[in-house]
């Protein structure tokens, strides 16, 4: 796929998350199911729900549902059964018969990889200790794999959303790059930071095909801003599902939950959402 990156978009798409800050971004991740998820774990697994989290986080790809309904069936399925966990390795079981049941899509590789987690146990301390940047790379190192990829940044993300349901605010090392999904890629284009040369059928898939250049640009946004890239991540995973199907800008503020809406101000969400959805009519 060619495409072209638009230098005066990126510095727009900062501008609006250097205008947003890190508060109101922190209240995007309220209202993420995702950090619902991680919340009843806490709640209901106190002394392992950072492992549950951590692990699940590294198979969460190639999902037999979105990701939303996938969370919460995991938070419901660990919560009925962590009460008699000891140890990281009877974590690791648990969450290896959570994936035979609901996470069956290449689920050889997916229970290999949770395999090889188990027996790199000094991971656990990095995770009790919250070194967010040691985790990403003991984990690549594990895996034998890259830092930067998609479900070892997401794993340091959903371990965040699990110090944060523990009532703790900390802000993610501006080092560890943004997850490059589906609603990342989709974003990308919808919001003019690229352009698609010689295609007219656009599709998420494709453009996941340039996921390293799509995580540069988010890059430079998060240094232009002053914004960490995973705290950039909630705020494109919380609006990015309405881009498959609406055709308007004003059909998206329509569609998004109302209590965000009130939360931040409409004027503020009409500003995010004409930014980030700037290729859809109003």
């Amino acid at each position: 796929m060619k495409y072209r990156i638009n230098d005066n978009r990126i510095e727009e798409i900062s501008k609006l998350f250097k205008w947003i800050g890190i508060y109101r971004i922190k209240v995007f991740e309220e209202y993420d199911a995702q950090f619902h998820a991680a919340k009843q774990i806490v709640e209901r697994c106190p002394q392992t729900a950072h492992y549950l989290i951590y692990l699940n986080s590294l198979i969460s790809y190639k999902l037999m549902y979105p990701g939303e309904r996938f969370w919460l069936l995991f938070a419901h399925y660990a919560s009925e059964r962590c009460s008699d966990l000891d140890g990281f390795k009877k974590v690791v079981d648990l969450v290896v018969d959570f994936t035979l049941k609901h996470n069956k899509i290449m689920v050889k590789q997916k229970i290999d990889r949770l395999r090889k987690i188990s027996r790199c146990s000094d991971i656990v301390d990095f995770i009790d200790r919250c070194e967010f940047e040691l985790i990403s790379i003991r984990t690549a190192r594990c895996l034998q794999s890259e830092s930067g990829l998609k479900t070892i940044v997401f794993s340091v993300k959903m371990l965040y959303y699990a110090v944060k349901a523990k009532g703790y605010d900390l802000v993610l090392p501006n080092t560890i790059p943004i997850p490059v999904d589906r609603r990342v890629a989709l974003l990308t284009y919808l919001s003019g930071l690229i352009d698609v040369i010689g295609e007219t059928n656009i599709t998420p898939s494709k453009l996941l095909g340039i996921s390293k250049a799509i995580r540069n640009i988010w890059g430079r946004v998060s240094l232009l801003s002053s914004i960490p890239p995973l705290h950039i991540d909630s705020v494109l995973w919380c609006l990015g599902k309405y881009g498959y199907n609406s055709s308007t800008r004003s059909s998206i503020l329509n569609a998004i939950d109302q209590h965000l809406v009130f939360s931040l101000g409409e004027e503020t969400m009409r500003r995010i959402v004409d930014e980030l959805f700037y290729r859809l009519p109003p």
